[in-house]
């Protein structure tokens, strides 16, 4: 796995491939130029060509670069290599795609062909008959999804396509995967860890936990369970923060919406959490519970068995353990937290924010409103803000205002009602989560008085 970093002196390794892949093409145009000539003048038949040989260029691959993680990875051989950077080619130089035209004497054929493919790495029949396996579905290549093939009526006309993902890993090209952006985001790790929706100790010891396996590469599979969203999201990314890494965040209920291709994005974006070293954080877990996704959660698990990497998932209800292979879980809940902590995270915001009240008012907030870290935050920062609000309304006009640039108090008066009020505008949230909409069966005649 390697993060976003500058393209090295050697095009991050690739370059010895890329002189075997000229040399290879100055060959095949020799080669070809000698067989026109040939066919034209001494009517010598393509069978009786000239060998090309590729004994003339020694491959060292560095053993730090993108290629040679593929290559130890995915197990592929020196003539995957050839393939994965004939078919990488065009997206260096365009000037590869006029090349390959000319050698399949096609204008429109700019993209490589196994044919070529076969031309330009065999040197007689029997070889390319032979290479073909390179090209079958259980090859490395092509069960890995690494290189796609398109469809076409022979094996040979068919065009090869390096996946998109792979090029950005060899190229190091930074961002997200074009095929993820309907269900994910990438957040780069800004926060602090100021607001804990967790007990601190519970939090080094998790932090802890997965620093461990991260550096050990293994796989460690966490829910966060509970109704604080906000509250999971910032801890997930004060743990990518402390791992120096970016947060991929995925959502369910938009994964599940492309049931013909889920299986197929959740290994899309298991790789690229994997290629980019980014934590995956899989949000709202709970959709797959219900029973129109019971294949989707099927799928899902079958394939959670798969990842090597570190996952957190996301949701409201309790984990059920299944029956298969996926073990070790550890649930972090994330609970409404006791009235002395809710004091004391009031009492925190509040100074922050230069506000002071009684201490009977802040009794009544801590008792009254149930409310988790990240929502008395955003109470105190709602509350101070339509105090300033209604400071701009009561000393100008809305000309006055914008005109004057000394338009508020030094001091914002904030009354404890607003206090109140932002704190019931919290609690309020999740009560649409607990109403159920229901299709009456019966009308009006259907009442028997």
């Amino acid at each position: 796995m390697f993060q976003s970093v500058e393209i090295s002196t050697d095009l991050n390794g690739l370059e010895p491939l890329l002189e075997r892949l000229d040399w290879l093409i100055k060959q095949a145009i020799s080669t070809l130029q000698t067989r026109k000539k040939a066919e034209e003048e001494l009517q010598i038949s393509w069978l009786q060509k000239i060998e090309i040989s590729s004994e003339a260029i020694t491959i060292q691959i560095r053993s730090d670069s993108p290629l040679a993680w593929l290559q130890n990875t995915f197990s592929l051989s020196s003539f995957d290599l050839d393939i994965l950077v004939i078919a990488l080619a065009p997206e260096l130089d365009r000037q590869y795609e006029k090349i390959y035209a000319y050698l399949q004497d096609n204008m429109s054929s700019k993209r490589p062909t196994v044919d070529l493919v076969l031309n330009l790495l065999c040197s007689n029949i029997q070889n390319k008959l032979s290479r073909r396996k390179h090209f079958s579905n259980n090859s490395p290549l092509i069960y890995h999804h690494l290189l796609h093939l398109s469809s076409e009526l022979t094996l040979l006309s068919a065009h090869l396509f390096l996946d998109s993902q792979v090029i950005r890993f060899l190229l190091h090209q930074p961002g997200l995967d074009s095929r993820l952006t309907i269900c994910c985001q990438l957040l780069e790790t800004t926060l602090f860890a100021d607001t804990l929706s967790i007990e601190e100790d519970v939090q080094k010891k998790l932090q802890t936990l997965v620093k461990e396996d991260w550096q050990k590469q293994q796989p460690l599979l966490l829910y966060f369970q509970g109704n604080d969203g906000t509250g999971k999201r910032h801890t997930a990314q004060i743990i990518a923060k402390n791992l120096e890494v970016s947060l991929l965040v995925a959502d369910f209920k938009k994964i599940v919406e492309d049931k013909a291709h889920f299986q197929d994005n959740v290994k899309l974006l298991w790789r690229e959490a994997w290629f980019f070293n980014h934590l995956l954080y899989l949000d709202n877990f709970d959709i797959l519970y219900l029973q129109e996704n019971s294949i989707l959660y099927q799928i899902f698990i079958t394939e959670l068995e798969k990842h090597r990497g570190i996952t957190i998932l996301a949701g409201v209800q309790n984990w059920i353990p299944t029956a298969t292979g996926v073990k070790g879980v550890i649930t972090v809940p994330f609970t409404i937290p006791e009235s002395k902590k809710r004091r004391e995270c009031w009492q925190k915001h509040l100074k922050t924010a230069q506000i002071s009240i009684k201490d009977k008012d802040l009794d009544v907030l801590s008792n009254r409103f149930r409310l988790t870290p990240n929502q008395i935050a955003d109470a105190v920062a709602t509350a101070y803000n339509t105090a300033r609000w209604q400071a701009i309304s009561t000393k100008f006009s809305a000309n006055e205002a914008l005109e004057n640039n000394s338009y508020l108090p030094k001091e914002i008066k904030l009354e404890f009602v607003d206090l109140c009020n932002a704190a019931r505008a919290q609690s309020g949230h999740d009560l649409a989560n607990l109403a159920q909409k229901i299709t009456p069966k019966y009308t009006w005649d259907d009442i028997v008085l």
